[in-house]
């Protein structure tokens, strides 16, 4: 299933790092606890919501 732009393995306090684009119209929260919280093997999640500040 391709549900990632990329996924990273990493090591230290974190498994993964998966990097996710969405539409403007889409609810952070609600992509976060109703799509990525329910997905087989995710405990929990910490998110980091990143912008396009410069051109």
């Amino acid at each position: 299933m391709e549900i990632a732009s990329e996924i990273y393995s990493t090591a230290g306090r974190f498994d993964i790092l998966a990097k996710f684009h969405v539409d403007n119209d889409v609810d952070i929260g609600l992509f976060v606890n109703d799509f990525l919280l329910r997905l087989k093997g995710v405990k929990d999640s910490e998110t980091i919501i990143a912008f396009k500040a410069f051109h």
